[in-house]
């Protein structure tokens, strides 16, 4: 291949305070792509086999894909891959913003961090200038006032990785922050808290090369054939972004409610997309992105009032509005931006509270237990005065900082945590889309909307190359195994090139990923053999999954899912989960009855040649 690589990954040692280049390697790039895949093959290559998620043999990687860099639409994205110390299993994020690209810019198809610095630190990448900066001075910064120092240190350029407080004190739901006040984030399972274990602030890179590309006309022309149309089909997520979809959520049954218990919440018009629009000072653009679906607004949050930085998603109203039963949207922005600062993830934080809110709607905990801070529904000045205790491990906030299940199992009451794997659930019901029940149980990182992003063929999308020509029934069970194990398929090829998941609302379709990359690498692939790649890609990361003890008991839903009916626009409909469901889709992606990829399934599909560990022996 002659573009689309630098066939160079960046490893760091923060014990030895050392960096060296490694050759990329060829086999787990052309069977991995990039990204999400070859993050997994990085981490399971440079990690200490056991080593548990806070401990230094937890490799953390930061991996772009064959398309970051480019000019290829919606391309600027990178993931995180590395063990989560939320579900103590494989975890990654992805992220959008600047800092994938200039990770490739600076000459580096990815960045492996090995250890733990002996003393607080913030990795500098300033092309190939690769060094420790002492962080004290940093420590106990919120992200928007440590990006901002060290722009003023290191000059202009830069985008910054960054932990805040919450990512210091291990809190299980910390999150890592892109850009300071523009929060791109890498979201669910405590990625930021393996960054606080290894005493790791941040890491600033600045990159100025030209990413290779093979053919640049032929990028040229893919771009006037797609980006035109993305901007049109896509255009009421530009105006309105993710937010723009909460009233339709809400009628959908879509939209959690009080610790996903009721049918109906009439305040969601208040909490929209079309209500934030009125307060706008503008709109944020991921590199590379002609969409533009991010909201930018003024902070209302200590230390930065007026201040210009990250505004409501869809799934921060979600969990941080309608969860908590908080109807006043200047509440909900400042308990987003409060998280966001602080550098917690907003779906897991609103989880955790409302898990705490029932409990102390049930008597279990009391006013004093909570610091004289009501936990109750709609108390948005408790929900903002506990966010940063959790966030400082203080008081009550110390049992919730350890998230849901830790919490509800401390209270004797391990129901009231919606929650898969120790993941807390995104704001998307499997009681309205069904497909989203199989979709968050077999999600490798727990519960997970993204990873399979099923809902979006039940609600408008279509990817006609595989048979997803028209949107399906959401409530109908036929054909859904199979749809489930196709779009987790798609997904990971999606976050393995780096394309936004969002750019499917424009129209992109896989024949078109396939000539995107071709354009930039050189490499032509059919559709059956990216769909091969995906398939490749999802089955390696769930063999690392069952290696760190997943199985077919994790692969499950919350009870309440399952047996209550919540009423109004889905009623009488349930999460669709049970052992002959779990059975098929075993048997379609070639795992055996514990969820374990077979030894003719790793060969099948050549992880054999990728995996430290291989398969579980059969039999």
């Amino acid at each position: 291949m002659s573009g689309g690589y630098w066939n160079r990954v960046l490893v760091v040692d923060l014990q030895q305070g050392t960096s060296r280049d490694e050759v990329l390697n060829a086999g787990a790039r052309d069977l991995l792509l990039g990204g999400s895949g070859l993050g997994a093959w990085l981490w399971e290559h440079h990690s200490v086999s056991g080593a548990g998620a806070l401990e230094p043999g937890n490799a953390l990687v930061f991996a772009a894909g064959p398309l970051t860099g480019t000019f290829a639409p919606t391309s600027g994205r990178h993931e995180v891959v590395t063990r989560s110390p939320a579900t103590d299993a494989y975890g990654e994020g992805d992220a959008g913003g600047t800092f994938g690209t200039a990770l490739k810019r600076a000459g580096y198809d990815a960045l492996v961090i090995t250890g733990s610095a002996v003393r607080a630190s913030v990795l500098v990448v300033d092309g190939d200038q690769v060094r420790l900066e002492d962080a004290a001075d940093l420590w106990g910064k919120d992200v928007i006032d440590v990006d901002t120092a060290l722009r003023t240190r290191l000059g202009g350029g830069f985008s910054t990785a960054l932990i805040g407080p919450a990512g210091e004190n291990l809190v299980l739901l910390a999150n890592i922050v892109h850009d300071g006040a523009d929060a791109r984030v890498a979201g669910r399972g405590g990625l930021g808290a393996v960054m606080g274990s290894k005493l790791l602030k941040g890491v600033a890179v600045r990159g100025t090369k030209q990413v290779p590309v093979h053919d640049p006309d032929a990028l040229k022309q893919l771009m006037r054939e797609t980006v035109p149309a993305m901007r049109e089909q896509a255009i009421g997520m530009h105006l309105f972004g993710t937010t723009g979809g909460v009233q339709r959520a809400e009628e959908a049954g879509d939209l959690p409610i009080r610790n996903w218990r009721d049918g109906s919440f009439p305040q969601a018009a208040a909490l929209s997309g079309q209500a934030i629009a009125e307060r706008l000072t503008g709109r944020y653009h991921c590199a590379g992105c002609p969409i533009g679906c991010g909201r930018t607004v003024r902070l209302h949050v200590e230390g930065h009032e007026g201040q210009n930085g990250a505004g409501l998603e869809y799934e921060s109203v979600g969990a941080l509005g309608s969860l908590l039963m908080l109807t006043d949207l200047d509440v909900v922005e400042q308990a987003a931006s409060l998280c966001n600062v602080f550098g917690l993830d907003t779906i897991s934080t609103g989880g955790t509270l409302a898990t705490a809110m029932e409990a102390r709607e049930l008597g279990l905990v009391t006013a004093a237990d909570t610091d004289g801070i009501d936990l109750v529904w709609g108390n948005g000045a408790a929900v903002l005065a506990m966010i940063p205790r959790i966030a400082r491990r203080q008081g009550f906030g110390t049992r919730l900082a350890d998230g849901s299940r830790k919490f509800a199992a401390s209270v004797g009451h391990r129901e009231l945590a919606i929650e898969v794997k120790g993941m807390e659930l995104p704001a998307h019901d499997p009681r309205a889309y069904v497909s989203l029940g199989l979709g968050y149980a077999t999600a490798t990182r727990g519960a997970c909307h993204l990873q399979g992003f099923s809902y979006a063929f039940e609600r408008a999308a279509t990817m006609p190359e595989i048979g997803l020509t028209a949107p399906m029934d959401r409530f109908d069970h036929t054909g859904k195994v199979t749809m489930v194990k196709a779009t987790q398929d798609l997904m990971g090829l999606f976050d393995s090139l780096k394309f936004c998941k969002f750019a499917i609302y424009g129209g992109l379709n896989l024949t078109q990923m396939g000539q995107f990359l071709t354009a930039v690498t050189g490499r032509r692939v059919d559709t059956d053999e990216l769909m091969e790649i995906g398939e490749r890609i999802y089955t390696y990361k769930r063999l690392l999954a069952t290696r760190m003890g997943i199985s077919r008991e994790d692969d499950t839903l919350p009870e309440r899912l399952l047996s209550t009916d919540r009423g109004g626009s889905v009623a009488g409909h349930l999460a669709w989960l049970d052992a002959d469901v779990l059975n098929e889709y075993y048997d379609l992606r070639g795992w055996d009855r514990l969820g374990v990829p077979t030894v003719a399934t790793v060969k099948r599909l050549n992880i054999d040649q990728l995996s430290i560990v291989g398969p579980a022996p059969e039999g």
